[in-house]
């Protein structure tokens, strides 16, 4: 029990993005014309998988966040878990309590995640960088090919992934570092609209998101971050 008071203790520092996350995605499948609608009006948005969620989740919440949740875990419990099971973990618990029970297929039913009503947001409130960090992650975060990830890294990420998104004052100021010029953005998002649409022709899924906006991610990218 004193465990799992502490490990609910610490999930202050997941749930805001964990919302977060799931109120993009709701506004997004409404805008693409695939969130469902109660009688009563409400927006809802049922089906997805737990896991796959999950994974997503943890490719687009803040990575110091993240750690942070993980070693007050460790500290609290004396959890021998590593950080990543500890992060994935928590992230599943909070999932749990969107679970329903879903129709897969006929005859056979299957807890899902289901995401209903949530303050919607316009598209410029949005942190949309996390679509692009779940792209990338599902796409070759578990690749055997070394090169190819590495190409990827230096050809779409190395100069603009150590941006900060939330010190970004304008469009042409990253991080209070680096500073790009309209023409760099334009030509980024250009080659990296390209990348996309022809990762899309190939057939490669992007996890749960089938109606990615590619436009929204190519703005995205240049303005990434990971501590």
């Amino acid at each position: 029990m004193e465990i799992a008071v502490a490990t609910w203790s610490c999930f202050r520092e997941l749930e805001p993005g964990v919302k977060w996350i799931l109120s993009d995605l709701l506004d997004i499948a409404a805008e693409r014309g695939n969130c469902k609608e109660s009688p009563e009006g409400e927006r809802y948005l049922d089906g997805i998988p737990m896991e796959e969620l999950c994974h997503t989740m943890i490719a687009a919440l803040n990575v110091t966040k993240m750690k942070h949740y993980a070693a007050q875990v460790q500290t609290l419990t004396a959890c021998s878990r590593t950080a990543a099971e500890i992060v994935k973990n928590g992230i599943r618990i909070m999932l749990s309590l969107y679970l329903e029970p879903y129709e897969t297929e006929p005859g056979k039913t299957e807890r899902r995640v289901k995401i209903v009503g949530g303050e919607k947001r316009s598209a410029e409130e949005r942190v949309s960088s996390f679509y692009a960090v779940a792209l990338y992650k599902y796409l070759y975060e578990k690749t055997e090919d070394q090169a190819a990830w590495k190409q990827f890294k230096e050809e779409y990420l190395e100069i603009p992934y150590y941006v900060n998104l939330y010190r970004i004052q304008g469009r042409t100021t990253g991080g209070g570092k680096q500073k790009y010029t309209e023409q760099y953005i334009q030509q980024w998002e250009a080659q990296m609209r390209g990348f996309l649409q022809e990762e899309q022709k190939k057939g490669v899924r992007y996890g749960y998101f089938e109606n990615m906006d590619l436009d929204r991610i190519a703005r995205s990218m240049p303005y990434i971050m990971e501590e």
